[in-house]
Protein backbone atom coordinates (compact mmCIF):
# COMPACT_ATOMS: atom_id res chain seq x y z
CA UNK A 1 0.00 0.00 0.00
CA UNK A 2 1.44 3.44 -0.61
CA UNK A 3 2.17 5.36 1.75
CA UNK A 4 0.56 8.57 0.83
CA UNK A 5 -2.55 6.99 -0.38
CA UNK A 6 -5.12 7.88 -1.89
CA UNK A 7 -7.66 5.58 0.56
CA UNK A 8 -11.27 5.02 -1.37
CA UNK A 9 -14.23 3.54 -0.27
CA UNK A 10 -17.20 3.21 -2.40
CA UNK A 11 -20.77 3.51 -1.89
CA UNK A 12 -24.05 2.36 -3.29
CA UNK A 13 -25.85 5.76 -2.17
CA UNK A 14 -25.00 9.32 -1.72
CA UNK A 15 -23.64 10.05 1.55
CA UNK A 16 -24.75 13.35 3.28
CA UNK A 17 -21.58 15.48 2.72
CA UNK A 18 -21.02 17.72 6.11
CA UNK A 19 -20.99 13.88 7.80
CA UNK A 20 -17.81 12.79 5.50
CA UNK A 21 -15.29 14.43 7.76
CA UNK A 22 -12.13 13.65 10.01
CA UNK A 23 -14.27 12.71 13.04
CA UNK A 24 -15.92 9.80 11.20
CA UNK A 25 -13.34 9.12 8.31
CA UNK A 26 -9.94 7.55 10.07
CA UNK A 27 -6.76 6.04 9.22
CA UNK A 28 -5.19 4.64 12.58
CA UNK A 29 -2.13 3.19 13.75
CA UNK A 30 -2.78 1.69 17.89
CA UNK A 31 -4.92 4.61 18.84
CA UNK A 32 -2.74 7.27 16.73
CA UNK A 33 -5.01 9.17 13.91
CA UNK A 34 -2.63 10.03 10.74
CA UNK A 35 -4.19 13.52 9.72
CA UNK A 36 -6.28 13.15 6.36
CA UNK A 37 -8.02 15.60 4.17
CA UNK A 38 -11.32 14.07 3.41
CA UNK A 39 -14.02 14.57 0.70
CA UNK A 40 -16.88 12.61 -1.21
CA UNK A 41 -17.07 12.37 -4.77
CA UNK A 42 -20.75 12.21 -6.07
CA UNK A 43 -20.55 10.97 -9.23
CA UNK A 44 -18.47 7.78 -8.01
CA UNK A 45 -20.67 7.81 -5.06
CA UNK A 46 -17.05 7.51 -3.91
CA UNK A 47 -15.03 8.58 -0.42
CA UNK A 48 -11.83 9.94 -0.87
CA UNK A 49 -9.19 10.40 2.23
CA UNK A 50 -5.53 11.43 1.64
CA UNK A 51 -2.81 12.41 4.07
CA UNK A 52 -2.61 15.86 4.67
CA UNK A 53 0.98 17.74 3.93
CA UNK A 54 2.00 15.46 1.99
CA UNK A 55 2.91 13.75 4.99
CA UNK A 56 2.97 9.91 4.38
CA UNK A 57 2.23 6.78 6.86
CA UNK A 58 4.90 5.51 8.20
CA UNK A 59 6.18 2.34 6.19
CA UNK A 60 6.11 -1.63 6.72
CA UNK A 61 3.07 -0.25 9.73
CA UNK A 62 -0.33 -2.33 9.90
CA UNK A 63 -3.23 0.53 9.92
CA UNK A 64 -6.70 0.41 9.34
CA UNK A 65 -8.71 2.64 7.51
CA UNK A 66 -12.23 3.33 9.89
CA UNK A 67 -15.59 4.95 8.71
CA UNK A 68 -17.98 5.31 11.09
CA UNK A 69 -21.02 7.40 11.56
CA UNK A 70 -21.15 8.46 8.12
CA UNK A 71 -25.05 9.71 6.73
CA UNK A 72 -26.63 9.32 3.60
CA UNK A 73 -28.82 11.92 1.90
CA UNK A 74 -32.08 10.43 4.06
CA UNK A 75 -30.38 11.18 6.72
CA UNK A 76 -29.91 7.66 8.13
CA UNK A 77 -26.62 6.20 9.44
CA UNK A 78 -24.68 3.94 7.63
CA UNK A 79 -25.21 1.64 10.47
CA UNK A 80 -21.80 -1.11 10.46
CA UNK A 81 -18.89 0.47 11.70
CA UNK A 82 -15.98 -0.11 7.98
CA UNK A 83 -12.64 -1.49 8.84
CA UNK A 84 -10.25 -1.85 6.45
CA UNK A 85 -6.60 -3.21 7.84
CA UNK A 86 -3.69 -2.59 5.53
CA UNK A 87 -0.11 -2.61 5.85
CA UNK A 88 2.00 -0.17 4.04
CA UNK A 89 5.18 -0.86 2.03
CA UNK A 90 8.08 1.37 1.24
CA UNK A 91 7.26 3.48 -1.31
CA UNK A 92 5.56 6.95 -0.88
CA UNK A 93 3.44 7.00 -3.66
CA UNK A 94 3.10 10.88 -5.12
CA UNK A 95 0.53 13.49 -3.98
CA UNK A 96 -2.72 13.52 -5.20
CA UNK A 97 -3.27 15.67 -7.59
CA UNK A 98 -7.25 16.46 -8.01
CA UNK A 99 -9.02 16.34 -11.81
CA UNK A 100 -8.24 19.57 -13.92
CA UNK A 101 -10.99 20.83 -15.94
CA UNK A 102 -11.03 24.47 -17.10
CA UNK A 103 -13.45 26.75 -18.68
CA UNK A 104 -12.59 25.30 -22.22
CA UNK A 105 -13.91 21.69 -20.94
CA UNK A 106 -17.05 22.86 -20.05
CA UNK A 107 -17.97 25.78 -22.14
CA UNK A 108 -19.01 23.19 -24.45
CA UNK A 109 -21.42 21.11 -21.89
CA UNK A 110 -23.47 23.71 -21.04
CA UNK A 111 -23.87 25.36 -24.77
CA UNK A 112 -24.79 22.41 -26.48
CA UNK A 113 -26.75 20.52 -24.16
CA UNK A 114 -27.71 23.11 -21.57
CA UNK A 115 -28.08 26.71 -23.28
CA UNK A 116 -28.04 27.99 -26.77
CA UNK A 117 -28.12 24.92 -28.72
CA UNK A 118 -30.88 23.46 -26.14
CA UNK A 119 -32.96 26.66 -25.93
CA UNK A 120 -33.17 26.11 -22.29
CA UNK A 121 -30.53 28.34 -20.03
CA UNK A 122 -30.30 31.21 -22.01
CA UNK A 123 -30.32 35.23 -21.43
CA UNK A 124 -34.34 34.96 -22.50
CA UNK A 125 -36.45 33.82 -19.26
CA UNK A 126 -33.87 31.20 -17.92
CA UNK A 127 -35.60 28.82 -16.12
CA UNK A 128 -34.84 29.73 -12.19
CA UNK A 129 -33.16 32.54 -13.04
CA UNK A 130 -29.88 30.07 -14.22
CA UNK A 131 -28.28 31.42 -17.62
CA UNK A 132 -25.84 28.80 -18.98
CA UNK A 133 -25.24 30.71 -22.11
CA UNK A 134 -21.65 32.08 -21.14
CA UNK A 135 -19.02 32.05 -18.85
CA UNK A 136 -19.94 35.67 -17.20
CA UNK A 137 -23.75 34.44 -16.65
CA UNK A 138 -22.45 31.55 -15.18
CA UNK A 139 -20.27 33.22 -12.39
CA UNK A 140 -23.50 35.28 -12.39
CA UNK A 141 -26.30 33.33 -11.85
CA UNK A 142 -24.97 30.29 -11.15
CA UNK A 143 -21.47 30.53 -8.80
CA UNK A 144 -22.17 31.23 -5.08
CA UNK A 145 -25.72 31.55 -6.05
CA UNK A 146 -28.82 29.21 -3.86
CA UNK A 147 -32.41 27.93 -5.50
CA UNK A 148 -34.32 27.05 -2.75
CA UNK A 149 -37.03 26.27 -5.65
CA UNK A 150 -34.72 22.86 -6.14
CA UNK A 151 -34.66 21.53 -2.85
CA UNK A 152 -36.82 18.98 -1.06
CA UNK A 153 -37.36 15.28 -2.11
CA UNK A 154 -39.77 13.25 -4.08
CA UNK A 155 -39.03 10.41 -2.04
CA UNK A 156 -42.18 8.36 0.60
CA UNK A 157 -40.74 11.24 3.14
CA UNK A 158 -41.22 14.53 1.48
CA UNK A 159 -39.39 16.07 4.94
CA UNK A 160 -35.95 14.20 4.31
CA UNK A 161 -33.57 15.72 2.39
CA UNK A 162 -35.05 18.96 1.84
CA UNK A 163 -32.74 21.33 3.67
CA UNK A 164 -30.04 19.55 2.70
CA UNK A 165 -30.46 20.81 -1.08
CA UNK A 166 -32.75 23.43 -0.35
CA UNK A 167 -29.36 25.12 1.30
CA UNK A 168 -27.19 24.33 -1.39
CA UNK A 169 -25.45 26.86 -4.11
CA UNK A 170 -25.89 25.72 -7.65
CA UNK A 171 -22.44 25.62 -7.79
CA UNK A 172 -21.31 25.87 -4.73
CA UNK A 173 -17.59 28.15 -4.69
CA UNK A 174 -15.86 29.89 -1.84
CA UNK A 175 -12.70 31.54 -1.55
CA UNK A 176 -11.53 29.70 -4.59
CA UNK A 177 -11.89 26.08 -3.70
CA UNK A 178 -14.73 24.01 -5.20
CA UNK A 179 -17.12 21.44 -3.84
CA UNK A 180 -18.93 19.05 -6.29
CA UNK A 181 -21.04 17.26 -3.24
CA UNK A 182 -22.04 21.17 -2.31
CA UNK A 183 -23.60 21.57 -6.10
CA UNK A 184 -26.64 21.39 -6.82
CA UNK A 185 -25.62 21.53 -10.43
CA UNK A 186 -24.01 17.88 -9.71
CA UNK A 187 -26.92 16.14 -8.13
CA UNK A 188 -29.56 17.26 -10.81
CA UNK A 189 -27.11 16.19 -13.81
CA UNK A 190 -27.19 12.82 -11.86
CA UNK A 191 -30.90 12.75 -11.56
CA UNK A 192 -30.96 12.27 -8.25
CA UNK A 193 -34.08 11.08 -6.59
CA UNK A 194 -33.77 13.55 -3.58
CA UNK A 195 -33.78 16.64 -5.74
CA UNK A 196 -37.21 18.01 -7.27
CA UNK A 197 -38.06 17.71 -10.52
CA UNK A 198 -36.82 15.38 -13.83
CA UNK A 199 -33.23 15.37 -14.49
CA UNK A 200 -31.48 17.60 -16.30
CA UNK A 201 -30.85 17.91 -19.66
CA UNK A 202 -34.11 16.07 -19.66
CA UNK A 203 -33.19 12.20 -20.16
CA UNK A 204 -36.00 12.10 -22.90
CA UNK A 205 -33.90 10.80 -26.31
CA UNK A 206 -30.96 10.78 -24.55
CA UNK A 207 -30.46 14.20 -23.94
CA UNK A 208 -28.72 13.10 -20.13
CA UNK A 209 -25.36 13.73 -19.75
CA UNK A 210 -22.87 11.19 -20.19
CA UNK A 211 -21.11 9.90 -17.07
CA UNK A 212 -17.87 11.56 -18.45
CA UNK A 213 -19.49 14.97 -19.13
CA UNK A 214 -20.78 14.93 -15.57
CA UNK A 215 -17.28 14.14 -14.16
CA UNK A 216 -15.24 17.06 -16.54
CA UNK A 217 -18.21 19.16 -14.30
CA UNK A 218 -17.13 17.60 -11.08
CA UNK A 219 -13.84 17.81 -11.87
CA UNK A 220 -14.53 22.26 -12.86
CA UNK A 221 -15.81 22.68 -9.99
CA UNK A 222 -13.25 21.10 -8.11
CA UNK A 223 -11.13 23.61 -9.84
CA UNK A 224 -12.99 26.13 -8.17
CA UNK A 225 -15.15 26.58 -11.58
CA UNK A 226 -12.69 29.23 -12.99
CA UNK A 227 -14.78 31.07 -16.09
CA UNK A 228 -11.60 32.01 -18.37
Amino acid sequence: MLRLGPFVAFFDRQLLPRTVNRGTVRVRSGDVDHFLSVRFDPVERALIAIPVGDRPLEPNVVYRFVIDGVRDLDDQQIATEHVVRFRTGDEVGTPEVPPAAGWADVAPIFETRCATAAGCHTPENPPFGLDLSSAEAVARTAIGRRSPRLGGTTGPDANRGSIFFGALHIIDVIGGVGRPDGSLLIYKVLGDEHVLGERMPPPDEGAALSHDEIQTLSAWILAGAPTS
